[in-house]
């Protein structure tokens, strides 16, 4: 189970400031620090289980670095969890004093380890990427977030909407996406937010999204205040596209979803969040269609990665329809 920092969420309209969200990692990442280490001044207390640093202090190991820490030695972090303590010891320390050399960047939270990592990762913690958005956006930027212990998604949407009929208004926006524990690179999408159902449809392309590894660039920051300027562009003459898509007919709106589930190996939680979704806002349009899958990416019984995956098939899916896949319809 992934820690939930903070309970505000995707879900909800936006109404965070980016100052408000500044403070609110500040405070989470009071304890943060880092060491550097070699492979062979750890061992792991088959009594206890902490990880002791040679000479030094005693730390807990978080279920994401236990497997972080099996993973760089081949040993499959899932054995290591159903492992009884002592053997889990055992063949740590065996591969620890194996690759005695090797140097490990261990990512710590207080007295527990949230990640270990390569020596060669360059952190970009959440704190940078705020600073950069501030630069941006305006510390007084509203924006909607979600924060766990193992990523932070940010979605800022424009204040000009563009109503294609009714209530129905599409903005033009930006998500970012970050990870300080490895599981992801600084990602930038374009964004498309309806409001009357506060879907979030993440653009993707070459056009519609950017990414960099966490590796050291003194040129960081420029590259992602250039990028949000060309994604801001993307997402309005995305809003074009989507609303044009209202005028191409489904004629089998539940077989589209079967095959949108098996392109983009979803579970079944997801494709029945999709078919759900759908029965609040049926329709016959690839527009509906897209909006069911989106609007699903909001589901409360879904994680943070399978609704934010549902949002991201919704941007491929719109990327497909201006590409002529045919299977869509």
């Amino acid at each position: 189970m992934v820690a939930v920092l903070e309970q505000a969420s995707l879900r909800s309209a936006p109404g965070t400031t980016l100052a408000e969200l500044r403070s609110i990692v500040a405070d989470v990442s009071r304890h943060h620090h880092d060491i550097a280490v070699q492979a062979g001044e750890l061992e792991v207390d088959e009594d206890t289980g902490l990880l002791a640093i040679r000479g030094g202090r005693e730390l807990g190991l978080k279920p994401l670095a236990l497997g972080q820490l099996g993973s760089k030695f081949g040993v499959p972090g899932a054995y290591l969890a159903k492992c009884p303590a002592e053997l889990r010891a055992e063949n740590l320390n065996h591969w620890l004093r194996e690759n005695r050399y090797r140097r490990l960047l261990l990512r710590c939270d207080g007295d527990s380890v949230r990640a270990v990592l390569s020596e060669k990762y360059a952190p970009v913690d959440h704190s940078r990427v705020l600073s950069w958005l501030g630069e941006s956006f305006g510390e007084n930027a509203t924006l909607r977030f979600e924060l766990t212990e193992e990523q932070l998604l940010v979605q800022f949407v424009g204040i000009v909407a563009r109503n294609i009929g009714g209530s129905d208004e599409l903005t033009p926006g930006v998500c970012i996406r970050n990870s300080e524990v490895g599981l992801a690179c600084v990602e930038l999408s374009g964004l498309i937010y309806r409001r009357i159902c506060l879907n979030g449809l993440i653009m993707s392309g070459q056009q519609g999204n950017w990414r960099r590894r966490h590796i050291g660039d003194s040129s960081f920051g420029d590259q992602v205040r250039e990028a949000i300027r060309n994604l801001q562009g993307a997402a309005s003459v995305g809003v074009s596209r989507f609303a044009g898509l209202r005028g191409i007919h489904v004629p089998d709106m539940p077989g589209l979803f079967e095959r949108v589930a098996q392109k983009f190996e979803l579970t079944k939680p997801q494709h029945e969040a999709i078919k759900a979704a759908f029965t609040v806002e049926p329709g016959d349009s690839l527009y509906a269609g897209i909006n069911a899958v989106t609007r699903a990416g909001n589901a409360e019984s879904l994680a943070l990665d399978a609704r934010r995956q549902l949002q991201e098939v919704g941007g491929r899916m719109l990327e497909l329809a201006e590409a002529g896949s045919r299977w869509l319809n």
